[in-house]
């Protein structure tokens, strides 16, 4: 599944329009809009700001949830990821990197 298509399906499922979409997220409808119209693609920053208002992992829009098999533990820190900075998200990799040397 195509991004857009899935951010149109994940919308759809909520039963927002492109306008409640924009809204929720803190983007212009018209930035969205573009996006379905080829005109432009959306930044990082615009879909952590689409899956944040979807309520969706960031990763989620990317890959279709079969594709991932999780438990429940790592679900919950992939869903808290996408709410760490930059800088926090640096860190973490930090971490995990110093373990598995």
């Amino acid at each position: 599944m195509e991004l857009l298509d899935k951010i149109t399906y994940l919308r759809e499922q909520k039963g927002w329009s492109l306008y409640q979409l924009a809204q929720k997220s803190g983007l212009s409808y018209k930035t969205i809009y573009k996006w379905y119209n080829k005109e432009s693609v959306p930044t990082i920053k615009a879909l952590e700001a689409i899956s944040e208002a979807l309520q969706v992992p960031f990763y989620s829009l990317f890959t279709s949830y079969d594709t991932i098999i999780a438990d429940e533990e790592t679900m919950d820190i992939l869903n808290k990821w996408q709410h760490l900075t930059t800088e926090h998200k640096k860190i973490v990799k930090d971490i995990i990197n110093s373990y598995l040397k």
